[in-house]
């Protein structure tokens, strides 16, 4: 991934001849369950290319103005080029470029217009020193317009994190918070299986939430607030009731996981 993004950004003028200049890939999809990170990671390689990113949502490309959309997105590549070296990253793009065979006349234009942006980005000698690239995110791969799909030819699935992982997240979450001797992270990180990082996100503040509960008087209300508290302390008992509270967001389907990982075949982050 970090070649298909970082690399054409960092080093355009390696991009301008023979077979990588011809064939560059200007679009990148990022696919996966709801939760693991694919705003976070695009960000990330925005950063670490020196590059802006203009993140657009499919509600703010939407208008109740007919033909309103089709000026949308020239506009965005438009600032994309001037701001260049850019990232253009698309949250939710099925529901923006969903498959063309039941939309409307209306989506119909937009996807046209997109799709004529994109194919500008890969010609002409002003196009490909703006440095332009495109990341898609979805959940829903199965659902966009093949003519989508062909202009994001790099698919890569971020995928629910592996334990290793999880223990990491749960640890960076936990910054700046005191533990006891009873909660083992790496415990917590087994019993986490199919959690994403939202949900570990959640589950942290919520042990945390309860932890802090637990400085408060018996009873509490405006003329306790202004009492110095204990410091807070969390105990795998505020895990615990953590866990309760904090479920697997895609626990409930765990068969469109496996669709999804197998539509993308094996590449992933």
């Amino acid at each position: 991934l970090r070649s298909v993004v970082s690399l054409p950004l960092l080093y355009p003028e390696a991009y301008s001849t023979g077979i990588l200049g011809r064939e560059s890939m200007a679009g990148v999809l990022l696919y996966g369950p709801p939760g693991t990170g694919k705003t976070m990671l695009c960000r990330a390689l925005a950063k670490e290319s020196g590059a802006r990113m203009l993140q657009i949502q499919a509600s703010s490309i939407r208008s109740m103005w007919h033909s309103e959309d089709e000026k949308l997105i020239h506009a965005t590549f438009t600032l994309a080029r001037r701001l260049g070296p850019c990232v253009i990253f698309i949250d939710e793009v099925d529901a923006l470029f969903g498959s063309r065979g039941s939309g409307t006349s209306i989506h119909k234009q937009t996807l046209t217009e997109f799709l004529q942006e994109m194919d500008g980005l890969k010609s002409g000698s002003e196009n490909k020193a703006s440095s332009v690239i495109v990341v898609g995110a979805t959940n829903r791969p199965q659902d966009l317009d093949d003519a989508i799909l062909r202009r994001l030819p790099r698919r890569v699935l971020v995928d629910l994190p592996t334990a290793v992982q999880r223990e990491k997240i749960i640890r960076s979450y936990l910054a700046g918070e005191d533990t006891d001797a009873s909660v083992d992270i790496s415990s917590l990180a087994e019993r986490t299986v199919a959690y994403s990082g939202s949900d570990l996100k959640h589950l942290v503040f919520s042990a945390a939430l309860a932890a802090f509960k637990d400085t408060l008087p018996h009873t509490w209300g405006p003329s306790s607030a202004v009492k110095k508290l204990p410091g807070r302390v969390i105990g795998l008992h505020h895990f615990e009731q953590a866990l309760k509270e904090i479920v697997a967001s895609a626990s409930v389907n765990m068969a469109g996981i496996a669709a999804l990982r197998k539509w993308g075949g094996s590449s992933g982050v």
